[in-house]
């Protein structure tokens, strides 16, 4: 019952603080600001179809904005309203249901994976050198990316994936696949090694179904869509994304309408841009969680995780510095037809969610991310924070 009313109380406080664009001038002005900021964004990247850029205040309302197109052949423009995938941004929503649960009592992240996995994913998954590891895997490990498991979400498997875009694929296909397609990385729990893996977050999905008896997709709608009336949220294949879905483009092929179940627990969920910064505001407001705790050991990395765009890793959290010690907490996601990031910044109290739906775009997503950035805390952040010594 306090879990319910804590939720409520975010609810409450997210969509009755909301500045709605009939009742404020003030949002136009916002609004056109970061409007002519997306504008110029294409005109100068005129490799990327569409965009969406939704920021949500410290007041909590939500300055958005849209250009480009949503489908190229359609001549349809994009809008706010578009969802788009959202790719590896679903595994804050994997993590966070794990830290649920280990907070219910149901596992603790000090477990071996073998505790709720069977015999034959576990003594096959980490093979070095003859040596079986996976009975060592933690499930603090997968969500670190520790693990040392091979990616599966390899150059070959994406082009089987484009070759085959009605093939089905299940979370044992994709084990099964893992195995034969490389070794691991390193033994788990190496000091100082860190790889990013979306097979760890496959893992993660299927505890999640073992300890709770339900589908992933269903225990991501009961304890997280539906909690936040985020109805135009789903997950790829398993639940049908509501219209209007932007089409995703892959070297201008459009490929949103393909079989993508194997995105699943680590990159499945399809939504909204003001509905994954609700989901993230709410995330760093800790309404997901009984402790403070919990949340501050989601947002822990380790400097071994430190990547070529100098992201650190935590518990299904990166953390970003834009620069001048202006640190922002969240993650990005690559699809072959989509590019996401959202992040919360601790110091504005603000959140934000910037999609393009171009596959191969990071270079484009990191760009958009600054200019955005810099518009939205010059223009409407800044002004509020006290002046610093």
């Amino acid at each position: 019952m306090k879990d319910l009313v804590r939720v409520l109380i975010a609810i409450l406080f997210f969509t009755s603080c909301q500045v709605r664009p009939d009742d404020d001038k003030e949002y136009f002005a916002r609004q056109k600001t970061l409007q002519a900021q997306l504008d110029i964004f294409l005109q100068n990247n005129p490799e990327v179809p569409g965009i969406v850029s939704s920021w949500r205040l410290k007041d909590n309302s939500l300055v958005q904005a849209a250009s480009g197109y949503a489908d190229i052949e359609l001549k349809e423009r994009m809008s706010t309203y578009h969802k788009m995938g959202v790719a590896s941004n679903t595994k804050m929503m994997t993590a966070t249901i794990i830290l649920q649960l280990q907070e219910e009592g149901k596992l603790k992240l000090n477990d071996p994976m073998r505790k709720y996995l069977p015999n034959v994913i576990t003594d096959n998954i980490c093979v070095l050198n003859g040596i079986s590891y996976g009975n060592l895997i933690t499930i603090r490990q997968l969500l670190k990316h520790t693990s040392g498991i091979y990616d599966f979400v390899d150059a070959n498997f994406i082009k089987s994936t484009l070759y085959f875009p009605d093939k089905n694929y299940t979370p044992e296909d994709l084990l099964i696949y893992n195995v034969c397609a490389g070794r691991p990385y390193f033994i788990p729990g190496t000091a100082g090694k860190y790889h990013y893996s979306s097979t760890n977050y496959i893992l993660l999905g299927m505890i999640i179904q073992k300890i709770t008896g339900q589908p992933f997709h269903s225990v991501l709608r009961d304890r997280i869509f539906t909690p936040l009336h985020m109805f135009n949220s789903s997950v790829w294949t398993y639940e049908q994304p509501a219209a209007p879905l932007a089409a995703g483009y892959n070297n201008g092929v459009d490929i949103s309408h393909n079989n993508l179940s194997w995105t699943w627990a680590t990159g499945g969920v399809v939504s909204q841009a003001d509905e994954m910064n609700l989901f993230i505001k709410t995330l760093f407001h800790g309404y997901f969680f009984k402790k403070r705790e919990t949340l501050l050991a989601m947002m822990q990395t380790t400097p071994e995780s430190v990547d070529e765009y100098g992201y650190e890793y935590g518990l299904g959290i990166m953390k970003y510095n834009f620069g001048n010690g202006f640190i922002a907490y969240g993650h990005i996601g690559s699809l072959h037809g989509y590019n996401s990031a959202c992040f919360y910044l601790p110091l504005h109290d603000a959140s934000f969610f910037v999609g393009i739906n171009r596959g191969n775009a990071q270079p484009f997503l990191f760009d958009l991310m600054g200019q955005c950035y810099s518009c939205v805390v010059a223009n409407y952040v800044r002004k509020s924070i006290p002046h610093q010594r």
